[in-house]
């Protein structure tokens, strides 16, 4: 699986013809300034591929190093009348009445781990990847027949993703640390880190901006839906991170323990991973990616 990211350019048309083209450098989040201000970025260089044994990545005094990621596991069940009644209840949902379209439930899996090291410490991170979509496909017959069997073609093709979930295993020295992601289709996300009565919660953030002419503007609502999250600690947000652009950020507060910016940034380096393996995690992924891509 190979991700390639170019830098986009916006072009407007204004009267007469004329053309007038912005190129976009960079995407973030809007974080508030009192965070900002006692918080340090760490940016991190979207791969190539995350394939491969060379995958490693440095920032700052975090090293990521030792990534393992499986094949993406998927199997499609087919959704037609005559199953038992939840899955007769779904196809009637989805269903219509051209028989050239077929619905089917595909559900994938995969795991990765890495090792991420500030130099004193190592975490190891285990992480299991669980989705569930909805496919639609469309096959039409083709006009030419080969030994009086007629032969059909893909026309169209719609995934329609229904669950997410993600969890992780984050090991640090002789503690445990639990990271889980469950998202479902037209909820807000459920994004928790606890170890024992420990726990970060995880906030969505629905904003985003870029970089234009190296002035940073808030993006159209339509493609700025859940472009990062927030790191509570009893209330206070602690570290952010952001999603889009070929250099996603992780912010990490001057006022946690080095244990505490580890933990973090381990934690938040999992998502990040999540996000590169897999485009439609997020509702508006697709959307947003194809503005840079």
């Amino acid at each position: 699986m190979k991700l390639f990211a170019t830098v986009p350019v916006l072009c407007t048309t204004f009267l007469l013809g004329l053309t007038a083209c912005k190129s976009v450098s960079d995407y973030s989040v809007p974080l508030p300034t009192p965070f900002l201000t006692n918080a340090v970025q760490y940016e991190l260089k979207q791969p190539s591929s995350v394939f491969g044994d060379s995958y490693a990545q440095q920032s700052g005094p975090f090293a990521i190093s030792r990534v393992d990621i499986s094949w993406l596991s998927t199997t499609k069940h087919s959704l037609t009348p005559g199953g038992n009644a939840l899955e007769k209840v779904v196809y009637e949902l989805f269903s219509d009445e051209d028989p050239e379209v077929q619905h089917y439930k595909v559900r994938q899996k995969r795991e990765y781990q890495f090792h991420s090291s500030d130099g004193a410490q190592s975490i190891k991170v285990v992480c299991q990847l669980k989705n569930e979509s909805l496919l639609q496909e469309t096959v039409r017959p083709q006009q030419e027949k080969t030994a009086g069997v007629e032969q059909h073609n893909q026309h169209a093709r719609e995934l329609d993703r229904q669950q997410t979930r993600l969890s992780c295993v984050l090991q640090q020295a002789d503690r445990q640390w639990q990271l889980t992601v469950t998202l479902t289709e037209q909820q807000q996300p459920i994004l928790t880190l606890q170890s024992g009565p420990d726990v970060y919660p995880l906030t969505a953030i629905h904003h985003g901006v870029e970089k234009v002419d190296n002035q940073w503007r808030q993006l159209p609502d339509f493609a700025s839906n859940f472009q990062g999250l927030h790191i509570l600690n009893d209330g206070q947000m602690v570290a952010a991170m952001s999603f889009p652009g070929q250099t996603p950020k992780i912010w990490l507060s001057r006022n946690l323990a080095p244990t505490q910016q580890h933990l973090l940034f381990a934690a938040s380096y999992s998502l990040q991973l999540l996000n590169w393996l897999d485009q439609d995690w997020r509702p508006d992924q697709q959307q947003v990616s194809e503005q840079w891509q």
